[in-house]
């Protein structure tokens, strides 16, 4: 299509002449560079966005619009809901309780290791009420 070897494509995009997103040189990127590219000499890129188009258009319909299937999909979101719920609510006792053993153990300390322990929790204690305020 823009008949330039691989390897002179390759040292380009290493040269920063060329970029690619997410591991792909995008068509822009190759006409920008080489305005006079064929892009489609065999009609392939059209058919290509033919069948994408008529995929998704499919996929839209059958899926979309079929309620047995949306409310099999609400459902499993429902039980993921409850189950991450579950969790946070488990890591948020952890939470507490870990605090809980700090000061308990602050306590117990001479006091340069005590005033470390309490750095450690003014910044645990401030970063669990961060986390509350996302929720």
């Amino acid at each position: 299509m823009v008949k330039v070897p691989r390897r002179a494509l390759q040292r380009q995009i290493q040269q920063g002449v060329l970029s690619t997103f997410e591991g792909s040189l995008l068509m822009e990127e190759l006409l920008r560079i080489y305005p006079n590219a064929n892009t489609d000499e065999s009609g392939m890129l059209e058919k290509t966005r033919l069948l994408k188009e008529a995929a998704f258009g499919k996929v839209l319909t059958e899926t979309r619009l079929d309620p047995e299937h949306l409310s099999a999909e609400l459902q499993r979101a429902r039980v993921k809901l409850v189950r991450m719920q579950e969790e946070l609510d488990k890591h948020q006792a952890l939470a507490v309780d870990l605090q809980r053993r700090l000061f308990h153990l602050q306590d117990q300390c001479d006091k340069r290791e005590a005033k470390l322990l309490g750095t450690l929790i003014a910044w645990f204690t401030n970063e669990l009420k961060k986390q509350v305020k996302v929720r």
